[in-house]
């Protein structure tokens, strides 16, 4: 286990992206995709904070007498919420740049057919968005809760919304080789602290504007390379 695997996949990462022309020019539309949610989130949060402020005891209060803060409070829960929307809207556009680091790494898609390939991918997707966001806002939620809501927002930050990013960027390769939910979650906790480290780095790549325009395709890199070492050191070929 190395809590430096997402450092060390990261450098890895863009050094492929940079080398090459083709993976570049695939990376354009869900580049520019990632950063138009992630300013949409943020807008509307922050034109919405007074509406949303009045379902949370005192941060109303706060925001009245500290201007800066609402802003600052939109910012955070837009890096919270918003790794999910790029998942959901994003992503998926990323198969081709993954389909050609995965065939670069030797590995081998399994023949589903083009039609349950899509629609497995789709429900997939669907499935780990609503189980990652609901127990995120759950997580969110309770973090005005003193003591216990700090050990809530930590969990969500770094345990929790890392692990679901790390799913869903190796998704395209465990759902080439049509693994199921269980099995991923059984592959990837088997290198917990790799794991982790590489979804830490990954949400604020997805997250913030203008730096997901390349972070969204390079973490889809790390995530086809961190699918495919997995493969290689478990024998899960």
């Amino acid at each position: 286990m190395n809590i430096l695997a997402g450092p060390i996949l990261f450098i890895r990462a863009v050094i492929l992206l940079l080398g090459s022309g083709k993976l570049i020019k695939l990376s354009f539309i869900p580049g520019i995709v990632s950063c138009i949610s992630t300013i949409g989130i943020y807008v509307l949060l922050d034109q919405n904070f007074e509406w949303i402020a009045q379902f949370i005891p005192g941060l109303l209060a706060l925001t009245q007498n500290f201007g800066v803060f609402g802003s600052l409070i939109s910012g955070i829960l837009t890096l919270l919420l918003a790794p999910f929307v790029v998942m959901l809207l994003a992503l998926p556009l990323c198969e081709p740049i993954a389909a050609e680091i995965d065939s670069q790494q030797g590995g081998e898609e399994v023949e589903q057919g083009f039609i349950q390939g899509i629609i497995s991918g789709l429900m997939f997707s669907i499935k780990l968005i609503l189980l990652g966001l609901s127990v995120s806002l759950v997580l969110t939620a309770t973090a005005i809760i003193p003591v216990i809501g700090l050990f809530t927002g930590l969990f969500n930050l770094c345990v929790w919304t890392p692990l679901i990013v790390s799913l869903d960027t190796t998704d395209f390769v465990f759902g080439r080789r049509a693994y199921s939910l269980s099995q991923r979650f059984k592959i990837l906790l088997k290198r917990p602290l790799n794991t982790i480290s590489i979804g830490l780095l990954s949400a604020p790549l997805l997250a913030t504007p203008f730096l997901n325009l390349i972070g969204a395709p390079i973490v889809v890199i790390m995530g086809t390379l961190y699918a495919r070492q997995l493969e290689t050191d478990l024998g899960d070929k």
